[in-house]
């Protein structure tokens, strides 16, 4: 692909991405405080230390990428993402089933 069609797709996807990820917390945010019973000061401010965390995590996730390559590092990224964002109860289920029933979490760990 040429890059005068990849460099602007490539913008086009970031822009789409970032907007329906980061900013999505000023149109969730609401939703997210009365479900997680946390103050406003609390949601915003615990996404604001996420992004200084990410801010000083970087330089050395580089590296990493740098010395192990991209797939090793978005593979452990996705799997940390997953737990962190609350999948984690949902591995939890699968590994107590042994890995049977994948569809499992749909009706609950119990079912």
């Amino acid at each position: 692909m040429p890059l005068t069609i990849a460099v602007p797709a490539l913008g086009v996807a970031q822009i789409i991405s970032w907007g329906s990820l980061y900013y999505s917390i000023a149109v969730l945010g609401q939703d997210m405080r009365l479900g997680a019973g946390a103050s406003e000061t609390a949601l915003f401010g615990g996404f604001a230390l996420g992004l200084m965390l990410s801010g000083l995590a970087a330089p050395a996730i580089g590296k990493w990428v740098d010395a192990r390559g991209r797939r090793v590092v978005l593979s452990a990224g996705s799997l940390l993402g997953m737990v962190i964002i609350g999948e984690g109860e949902g591995a939890k289920c699968l590994a107590s089933r042994g890995g049977r029933d994948l569809g499992a979490r749909r009706g609950g760990c119990g079912s």
